[in-house]
């Protein structure tokens, strides 16, 4: 036959793909890896950092989240929310001290860190974030130094002024209350009655 010639076919010549170097590693997104104990475990309490703060309904969310999947337990006790560092952290009660000030809880853990940013956190020397609420109870326009406790001293938990989270300021008239004589307006300084 015409147009062969009875060689074997030819192999076509390799293609030079030009692959990109691995982008670096920013060794602090791999701290989390070593920590002791490790990231699924609890933190080592006490532990002494600055605390910071979260915006606004933000731990209100994760809380929604945490309840949808099952991650918590109810803290009708605790005063307020914090993020801690690990995610053996989620659900346990902590206790916050400021320098100078009695111990405040409990607090109840509902966020952590995410892995990738442990070691930049730690670099900042932080230790956990509360909510706004309790941002704006203590007055923080900065970062406070606290000491994170598993429990107060017996003194600093007879002395805890805090309130839990499902205190109302607001006071219900006990069921058996009875307006005074006349009427609601009398009894403020107005001179029409209510009938």
């Amino acid at each position: 036959g015409e147009g062969v010639t009875g060689d074997a076919p030819q192999e076509a010549p390799p293609v030079q793909v030009e692959v990109a170097p691995p982008a670096p590693v920013d060794p602090l997104t791999l701290v989390w890896q070593g920590l002791t104990p490790g990231y699924y475990q609890a933190s080592p309490l006490p532990a002494q950092g600055l605390a910071m703060y979260y915006n606004p309904n933000v731990f209100e969310r994760v809380l929604e989240f945490r309840r949808s999947a099952g991650n918590v337990t109810e803290c009708p006790e605790c005063i307020g929310y914090v993020a801690l560092l690990r995610r053996g952290d989620v659900d346990r009660r902590v206790w916050l001290r400021r320098e100078g000030k009695p111990a405040e809880g409990p607090f109840w853990v509902i966020d952590v860190a995410g892995k990738n940013h442990v070691g930049q956190l730690l670099e900042r020397g932080w230790v956990v974030d509360v909510d706004y609420a309790t941002a704006m109870r203590w007055g923080m326009n900065r970062p406070l130094s606290v000491t994170v406790l598993d429990t107060p001293t017996p003194e600093e938990f007879e002395s805890s002024l805090s309130l839990p989270l499902n205190w109302n300021a607001a006071p219900v008239p006990a069921e058996n209350f009875n307006w005074p004589s006349a009427s609601m307006d009398a009894y403020f300084g107005d001179a029409e009655t209510l009938h």
